[in-house]
């Protein structure tokens, strides 16, 4: 393919390898191989199953074992028949290695050659586009260092995410309330576990942390009382939680999140599911086991 066949995601935004539309408000179309076939939802299928074996073998293990990495990873591929573009987005910028990006291409090299891989990030210019002998790193030009040019990319994109140290600290702490809960031995579950008073970093907002066993399927907090609803991660008995984790796990937490000014009241209403999913009510105190107050320092 020539070099003006493989564009940045800021040098092309448009449809990839796919037969052209009569529509002429379509478009624009980029087809570097002459008469592409019809896209068929088996083909993407195929494609993306490979790609995934692929993830879960070269992106950053994160310390998880083999199927903690295929939990973490299984959602990070949009499926479409828009073109053949496959679109991987990652929750964590470190989730791309340099590793990954080569086995991607080489996949695309030996098995996908009508395909092309975009590792989406905030912007063009931080996203990586993987063609099967060239691959772009945001605006970088084609001759360029490659491990230094995704160094570049992922150092942008972390700065566009601007990730809260509070998050950290949050998430330790919340490991921790976790872990002790369950060390303390049996005893009522679900609880209120823990308490912060703000919303990744937000102190407009405040949330709470509900721990269930695995024998309760799910939970709905009933109104009057104005809240989001957060996050729900399967927990280990270490205390360990994230998307990461099967949903064999034994336990499994979720978020709620408040109005600072709208608090939540002392006791909590629900209804909640057993694991056939049957409805029954349930009440739980509010207060949290164990809370943390938001500082100035982060």
């Amino acid at each position: 393919m020539q070099p003006h066949r493989t564009p940045s995601a800021a040098e092309f935004d448009g449809y990839y390898n796919v037969p052209e539309s009569s529509d002429p408000d379509d478009g624009p179309y980029l087809n570097p191989f002459p008469g592409p076939p019809r896209l068929t939802l088996h083909e993407v299928n195929e494609v993306s199953a490979d790609a995934y074996e692929v993830i879960y073998r070269y992106a950053n293990q994160k310390g998880f074992t083999p199927n903690e990495v295929r939990n973490y990873y299984d959602l990070c591929i949009s499926k479409g028949l828009t073109d053949r573009t496959l679109n991987i987005s990652f929750m964590d910028v470190q989730d791309c290695t340099a590793e990954l990006v080569e086995h991607l291409r080489r996949l695309l090299a030996t098995e996908h050659s009508l395909w092309r891989v975009r590792i989406c990030g905030t912007t063009a210019e931080t996203t990586v586009v993987i063609y099967p002998y060239t691959v772009r790193y945001g605006s970088h030009p084609i001759d360029v260092d490659e491990v230094e040019a995704l160094g570049d990319v992922l150092r942008r994109e972390a700065e566009k995410r601007g990730r809260p140290a509070i998050l950290d600290l949050q998430r330790a702490f919340l490991k921790r309330a976790i872990a002790s809960a369950i060390a303390s031995g049996p005893g009522e579950f679900p609880i209120v576990v823990a308490g912060f008073d703000n919303y990744n970093g937000d102190t407009t907002k405040t949330t709470l942390w509900t721990l269930c066993r695995n024998d309760i399927g799910d939970l709905e907090m009933l109104p009057p009382r104005s809240f989001m609803v957060g996050a729900k991660y399967h927990v280990k008995p270490d205390g360990d939680y994230g998307y990461h984790v099967g949903d064999d796990a034994p336990y499994w937490v979720r978020e709620w999140i408040f109005p600072s000014d709208q608090p939540p009241p002392a006791r909590l209403q629900f209804k909640a599911y057993d694991a056939s999913y049957h409805p029954f009510s349930l009440e739980l105190g509010a207060k949290p086991l164990e809370f943390l107050k938001h500082t100035s320092d982060y």
